[in-house]
């Protein structure tokens, strides 16, 4: 697993083995080694690796699918119907983004529709608000919702023309 994710955070930014290897201070049949997983990189270099990139260990070794070393694991959310569906949905994506040829410019869509939709609601919430209940209230929802459904059509078209 270590590998995958190795080979993945050099890709993003685009770096050859050799610039990879310099970066973190090993050579690059040694960073080659790690991405094969043919050999394990020492605490002191899982370290370096983790600052070069911005990730955590626990990222690098696979135990999360959080990048970031200083999100937390539990964002303490609140406890109503569908979040735990939720969240096991959004583990699920990264997991497979981490694991599977699925490409970050794919996932970035799939966040930015998501962020849509939660901004599509925020801004129904805050209309409502302003405005009391009002009848264009379900006109509003409805539009937001066939916006979002036109841009999920657009990406699943997008995934299944590139065989996803």
């Amino acid at each position: 697993m270590l590998g995958r994710i190795l080979y993945r955070l050099r890709v993003e930014k685009k770096l050859s083995m050799k610039k990879a290897g310099e970066a973190v201070g090993v050579s690059d049949s040694a960073w080659n080694k790690y991405e094969k997983n043919k050999a394990d990189p020492s605490i002191d270099i899982l370290l370096r690796i983790a600052d070069f990139f911005g990730v955590s260990t626990d990222y690098l070794l696979g135990r999360t699918e959080i990048r970031d070393p200083a999100v937390p694991h539990e964002l303490n959310l609140p406890s109503l119907p569908g979040m735990e569906e939720f969240i096991s949905a959004i583990h699920e994506t990264f997991r497979l983004y981490n694991t599977v040829n699925i490409d970050l410019h794919t996932l970035s869509q799939l966040l930015a529709l998501l962020t849509n939709a939660v901004n599509a609601f925020n801004r129904l919430v805050k209309y409502k608000q302003d405005h009391k209940y009002d009848s264009g209230d379900f006109k509003i929802y409805q539009n937001a919702i066939v916006n979002l459904m036109n841009e999920y059509g657009e990406l699943y078209e997008r995934m299944r023309n590139q065989n996803y």
